[in-house]
């Protein structure tokens, strides 16, 4: 094979002049004559031959080999070049590849480069007829494998056709050991694209009919472990040559993500096999789907769990938020991330996830354009604010921003990423709006609580009274907006008692029982969507022990992967806001009072510390990040 393809080589190199034609094939018909009857070369091809049979790959080859018999063969459709003076001498003929020294590297090398850049320098072929594409191309890149076997194994052997290694420079052939050392460097660059090429498909939900928050409970939740895996995308080099990259090798980096990668296996192993937890002293049970896999899986994440922070970005769209107000949960999360913490890491090859600091809510207040209706400098912002960061650093292309995660509370947040495709489909949105039918995808993005705190100080008086001194069934107030909330007001505002269904609580009402006081003498606070699925009414509920009926469909709630909400909450269809009292009736006094006591027990996960504390609401939130990352992890 090898002799066959010096042969095919030094025939392509040649000229167009005919008589020179003549010349070579004379010469190339000689050389084969004596390269067949070489003993030596002959015992040394079949050494080679016996160990590539023996070889493990062996099967595989022949099996191609075979394959490749039964494809049409090619036909010269060029004319050859002529054979120039540089390709005979009065020098006996040698392996190029084994007889020249090493010092004659570099210059090989500028030969490649000359060579490339002239033109006709290569003969084309066209098939008798085309074959399938999939064997064409498994036939092609066989060829190229074993020639580029035979011609390791001719270079490592030292083998020297008719000549000692140590002939004299004059005596190689440059051309032809340009010829075949470009044709090899092809071969195997054309090799690597084929397997370097990346898969840009993406796991996503399809459309799908409207369902209620119980059903979405019902159906998409349990331990992570139970779920279907979503994949990393296959990664894509940076190329740009200021990135990170070029300060830290490929091997490196793929070493550091192996070994990121088993951790996280052993981690999800671990998770699996936790023995059965039935009581603890900081977890009550009925409160969790699975306490035991929780317990586990929160011990593993403070061990093992790291987070980088890029610290680009400009202030105050990037690297803080609103610390009060409605989307509070934006900038407290930002501002503990960005201050750091046991979870963040500054060395980024050590990180798990990578988060993007930004704030929807103040890009909304410093991009957005007061009744110009569109959203585009916020998201031409995300946009080229993503493209940054994937062109500094090497990460975001690894994974196709796949081990990446935003977190905003704006009704906005899904909305900005439909600008960036990888943004939008691969990386973990973490976001008050968690709306099925939105954007939002329940096996990789992730639901925020929304949390209003009206100043910097956080609320320590939390609470309420029990059930005998909540003499309203149910209350409800806020502005009417959304697709539910005008229903609400249709079917029950001033329509009975016991329900005290208001837009604005009226200032001669208010006068003597505020907001707050309502809540905390009603049984049922009613949480219906307006603009977004989610609302500040569910939290502020569970603060004042009063049991959150919520109503919003495809609605995902917070934390549910490991909260049991029917433990201390009722989900009610928006279709069945007309039979809301006779809902709130049918459930008994003693289910109450359990779902009521319990509220004061969930409520840790809720709550926003100066200083974190275990299980406290950011730990949560980190959870729910660390639970979707696990989710990747084949």
């Amino acid at each position: 094979m090898l002799d066959r393809f010096r042969v095919g080589s030094l025939l392509v190199s040649c000229k167009q002049d005919s008589w020179r034609v003549v010349v070579g094939i004379g010469l190339m018909m000689a050389l084969f004559g004596a390269l067949y009857f070489n003993q030596a070369h002959r015992n040394s091809s079949f050494v080679w031959l016996s160990r590539t049979l023996a070889s493990p790959a062996s099967a595989a080859l022949n099996a191609n080999l075979a394959a490749k018999e039964q494809m049409p063969k090619y036909v010269d459709s060029v004319p050859l070049p002529a054979l120039s003076s540089d390709h005979y001498h009065s020098g006996p003929l040698v392996d190029p590849l084994a007889a020249a020294p090493l010092e004659q590297v570099s210059e090989m090398n500028k030969t490649l480069d000359e060579a490339a850049s002239k033109e006709n320098s290569f003969a084309t072929f066209k098939l008798e007829s085309s074959p399938p594409s999939s064997t064409l191309q498994s036939s092609k890149q066989l060829d190229q494998v074993l020639e580029k076997m035979n011609i390791s194994e001719a270079k490592n052997q030292q083998m020297v056709v008719g000549a000692p290694s140590n002939t004299n420079s004059d005596a190689i052939d440059s051309k032809s050991t340009s010829y075949l050392l470009n044709e090899v460097e092809t071969t195997v660059t054309e090799i690597a694209s084929q397997i370097a090429v990346p898969s840009t498909k993406s796991t996503t939900l399809t459309d799908s009919p409207t369902l209620t928050t119980a059903e979405i409970h019902e159906q998409g939740h349990g331990s992570s472990l139970e779920r279907n895996s979503v994949h990393f995308p296959s990664p894509t080099p940076s190329n740009d040559s200021d990135s990170y990259l070029q300060s830290s090798s490929d091997v490196e980096n793929s070493s550091s993500r192996f070994n990121l990668e088993l951790g996280l296996k052993d981690a999800k192993q671990a998770i699996v096999m936790a023995p059965p937890v039935l009581r603890d002293a900081d977890l009550y049970h009925p409160l969790y789907r699975n306490l035991s896999s929780f317990k586990k899986s929160y011990e593993m994440m403070e061990q093992v769990f790291k987070v980088y922070v890029y610290d680009e970005g400009e202030k105050p769209m990037v690297q803080t938020g609103p610390l009060i107000g409605i989307y509070s949960s934006e900038g407290q999360f930002i501002h503990r991330m960005v201050q750091g913490n046991q979870f963040t890491v500054k060395d980024p090859t050590r990180a798990h996830m990578f988060f993007l600091p930004y704030s929807v809510a103040n890009m909304v207040d410093k991009l957005y354009v007061p009744d110009s209706y569109t959203m585009q400098p916020i998201n031409e912002y995300v946009r080229d604010y993503v493209n940054m960061l994937a062109t500094r650093y090497p990460f975001w292309n690894d994974t196709h921003g796949a081990d990446h995660f935003f977190l905003s509370c704006h009704d906005w947040g899904l909305a900005t990423t439909f600008d960036h495709k990888e943004l939008n489909k691969n990386a973990m949105k973490v976001v008050c709006n968690a709306d099925l039918s939105d954007g939002f995808i329940l096996e990789k993005d992730a639901s925020l609580p929304e949390i209003y705190l009206h100043s910097t100080k956080l609320p320590k008086r939390l609470g309420g009274p029990g059930p005998k001194k909540r003499p309203i069934l149910a209350f409800f107030a806020g502005q009417m907006h959304g697709r539910v909330r005008p229903l609400l007001i249709e079917h029950w505002k001033d329509k009975d008692p016991d329900m005290k269904i208001y837009e604005v609580i009226p200032p001669e009402v208010a006068s003597k029982m505020s907001y707050v006081q309502h809540m905390k003498s009603s049984k049922y606070c009613i949480c219906a969507m307006g603009y977004e699925v989610n609302s500040p009414r569910i939290v502020e509920a569970i603060y004042y022990d009063c049991v959150p009926v919520i109503i919003a469909d495809n609605f995902v709630l917070p934390f549910s992967d490991v909260l049991n909400w029917d433990a201390f909450s009722l989900s009610l269809p928006e279709k069945d806001i007309p039979k809301l009292k006779q809902f709130l009736l049918n459930i008994s006094d003693q289910k109450y009072q359990t779902m009521q006591k319990r509220l004061k027990i969930v409520r840790k996960h809720f709550t926003w510390h100066e200083q974190v504390v275990r299980y406290d609401v950011f730990h949560m939130i980190l959870h729910s990040v660390w639970d979707r990352r696990l989710r990747q992890v084949s």
